[in-house]
């Protein structure tokens, strides 16, 4: 859930007991992604979940990213999710009014492998040939490659791989002469391979090889984001009932009904037949999972994501309508990891550093980010009450409270300092002079991050 932590005074609590001013029609361009499946439920749950008179819909006759980005240029539609990357591209050549509400930390897509090659079997995939779907620089693609390079395959030169549209991999999948070693597939095309498969007894079969986003990160990758389009008078409750939509597609007891939803949703969108059991599968399986967090909690991290990419878009790019944060005094985890770690994370390639300082990198942000954000959920929740109990002049409350913030911002140096003995032990130490080097030629960047 995102936190809708914020100061609430006078004139918002007479706007939050009037009833909605407005009804309209809430445009979202979408595509045939995990990212989009959420807006079905929103959709079909706009009673519950969203102000009286809203009425979501969809433009989904994009073909390919020159339709996408016509119709963010032209704001011909208010909303859209997208993958982080893209937008960030695009806002930084010029798209000011393309605005980053909120960020999945999410699964849903995994390496298939032929029945021969042992689920988990990494070595096994060595000398192998496959098929990257939707393409190659693609999100599957990018965790794929994570992956295996986290679990001592080298992508580069260990294995063969080719891109591939979803259709086309099933076409070769199903080939008794041509068929991939592996596939890389993201939900929901993934459990409607399977089913193919199954119904189809393919003389090739396959089963799920490696959830590749849990091979790198136990709590997910950040890869789609909600994105508004321009100004939005009706961005609040409209990214809150999205955040509501998500919740309400994972929780298993509605598992029947959402699967019945996106079906409808999933042929009426985009002439597609995908009937309902494909997304009983993909939820049961368990390999989508959208944590939907707010884009002001993950701007730390995704600016990181981002600087790897060669990109660094301006602030504005961060939308903060659903967050409270006192100015000058933000609380990141940026700021809770060591630097080092953070330039590591975000330079790595850049450094030349090796791949076992990277891994190591990987694995001590892995380990931290559960009592980092634990943390940051305390000081934001600290840092609401505060100006609550201002602005009524409770001042003993303001002094318990200052307390309170003291105390989790030793909590967090304590969690830097382990970071920091775990570099000592895990980080090659050639590579930990060149991190030391780099901070003192590029104080600027090295502030950035925050920290120790």
């Amino acid at each position: 859930m995102l936190n809708l932590i914020k100061p609430i005074a006078l004139g918002a609590v007479l706007a939050l007991s009037a009833p909605a001013a407005f009804a309209k029609d809430v445009r979202f361009l979408i595509k045939p992604s995990g990212g989009s499946l959420p807006l079905f439920v929103l959709q079909a749950k706009a009673a519950d979940f969203l102000p009286k008179g809203t009425n979501i819909v969809f433009k989904a006759d994009a073909k390919g990213k020159e339709d996408i980005v016509k119709a963010l240029k032209t704001k011909s539609v208010d909303y859209t999710p997208m993958f982080h990357g893209m937008g960030a591209m695009l806002h930084s050549k010029g798209m000011k009014h393309l605005k980053l509400a909120g960020i999945h930390a999410w699964g849903g897509v995994a390496i298939l492998s032929k029945t021969s090659i042992a689920p988990g079997d990494w070595t096994a995939l060595k000398g192998t040939m496959g098929l990257i779907t939707p393409g190659i620089k693609t999100p599957p693609h990018k965790t794929a490659m994570a992956a295996m390079m986290v679990q001592g395959v080298n992508p580069k030169a260990d294995l063969m791989f080719a891109g591939s549209t979803p259709g086309n991999a099933f076409a070769q999948m199903k080939s008794a002469d041509n068929a991939p070693d592996f596939v890389v597939m993201a939900e929901p095309q993934l459990s409607h391979g399977l089913i193919k498969m199954k119904k189809g007894n393919w003389p090739t079969q396959y089963h799920v090889f490696a959830d590749t986003v849990r091979s790198v990160s136990h709590f997910g990758m950040p890869l789609s984001g909600l994105w508004i389009v321009g100004e939005q008078e009706d961005a609040a409750a409209i990214v809150a009932g999205f955040d509501k939509a998500v919740d309400y597609m994972f929780d298993p007891a509605n598992r029947v009904e959402v699967a019945a939803i996106i079906s409808q949703g999933f042929t009426d969108a985009f002439g597609k037949n995908a009937p309902p059991k494909v997304f009983e599968n993909m939820l049961e399986r368990g390999l989508l999972r959208m944590d939907f967090k707010s884009a002001a909690a993950m701007e730390a991290k995704m600016r990181m994501v981002w600087a790897k990419g060669g990109m660094s878009p301006s602030r504005d790019i961060i939308w903060h309508g659903n967050d409270f944060k006192i100015p000058g005094q933000p609380f990141l985890v940026s700021q809770m990891l060591p630097r080092h770690v953070g330039i590591s994370l975000a330079y790595g390639d850049q450094l030349g550093l090796t791949k076992k300082t990277q891994i190591a990198t990987i694995r001590i942000r892995e380990w931290a980010h559960k009592p980092m954000f634990l943390q940051l959920q305390k000081m934001r929740k600290a840092e609401a009450a505060v100006l609550q109990a201002y602005l009524v002049d409770d001042w003993k409350t303001v002094d318990t409270l200052l307390q309170e913030m003291a105390a989790i911002r030793l909590e967090s140096s304590r969690i830097q300092i382990e970071c920091i003995k775990r570099t000592q032990k895990m980080f090659d130490p050639v590579d930990v002079e060149k991190i030391r080097k780099f901070m003192e030629e590029n104080a600027d960047i090295a502030a950035a991050f925050g920290g120790l």
